[in-house]
């Protein structure tokens, strides 16, 4: 009788741990979930009728397919928490939250994703090309960085292992292809039943760079991947309740998204 009740003990401990695996990977809507953490792996082929059937807000969905329009074979998930112990409440991360009264939830779009290569310079100055990269915001430059991880270094020193070129040509090629994680925060301000979209912020990372340098009298490719994970955010991005709750009514307040520019080209980062 003792074990018979000590395996009933167990089989219902498995089920109780069971049902709480489960209970945070679905929700028929949205406004019956409170407390459980949304986290979707999406491909290109799914997003949209797994977000329409979540509720996802409408403007998540368009950022999604956008994303997808721009880099088919990039990595997307979807959160409504971010993991972050920082926030405009002090209050831990979950799918809703209070500030100043107001009932607020983040959903937040993490793309990863890489650029094919794009060329930056086709001349004798190819070779030693050393301007640092420049994360911009609305076209103004907002930081920077050096392009081979030590300022001053050129592209022949870093990729080439070469301090200089002994026979420079007008053909000389160098090529960038970036690869870079951005999160894209949506916060939602809820009033009764409905939510309305309150800020739009971003966190971008720079993961790495592929380099290409083409030396056309050597008739030689020399190439080299950098490591950086440079991470630049916008300002509401830690703290986004205090501009939600002041501009929900009014569309939202939709910070810049991050772009960064190499050689006079633009890669945007979302």
């Amino acid at each position: 009788m003792f074990a018979l009740t000590k395996k009933i003990k167990m089989f219902l401990a498995v089920m109780s741990l069971i049902s709480i695996i489960n209970v945070p990977g679905y929700a028929d809507t949205l406004t019956e979930c409170k407390g459980a953490k949304v986290d979707l792996n999406l491909s290109i082929n799914n997003f949209d009728d797994k977000l329409v059937s979540l509720e996802v807000p409408k403007e998540v969905r368009d950022s999604v397919a956008k994303i997808y329009s721009e880099h088919p074979d990039a990595k997307v998930t979807i959160s409504n928490t971010d993991g972050l112990s920082v926030n405009g409440t002090g209050s831990s991360w979950g799918s809703y939250r209070t500030y100043k009264n107001h009932k607020l939830r983040d959903w937040i779009i993490t793309t990863t994703a890489s650029y094919p290569s794009q060329q930056i310079k086709k001349n004798v100055s190819a070779a030693y090309y050393k301007d640092n990269i420049c994360w911009t915001l609305a076209g103004a430059i907002a930081g920077s960085f050096a392009p081979f991880l030590s300022y001053g270094v050129t592209a022949i020193q870093a990729i080439a292992n070469s301090p200089t070129n002994p026979s420079p040509s007008g053909s000389d090629i160098l090529e960038v292809a970036p690869t870079y994680t951005c999160k894209e925060k949506f916060t939602y301000v809820y009033v009764g039943s409905q939510y309305f979209l309150g800020t739009k912020s971003y966190c971008s990372t720079i993961n790495s760079l592929y380099w290409r340098l083409y030396l056309a009298n050597q008739h030689k490719n020399y190439t080299k991947t950098f490591t950086y994970n440079k991470q630049f955010k916008t300002p509401s991005y830690d703290s986004p309740d205090s501009k939600a709750i002041i501009y929900y009514g009014n569309g939202g307040y939709l910070e810049t998204q991050p772009s960064i520019n190499i050689g006079g080209y633009t890669f945007a980062l979302t």
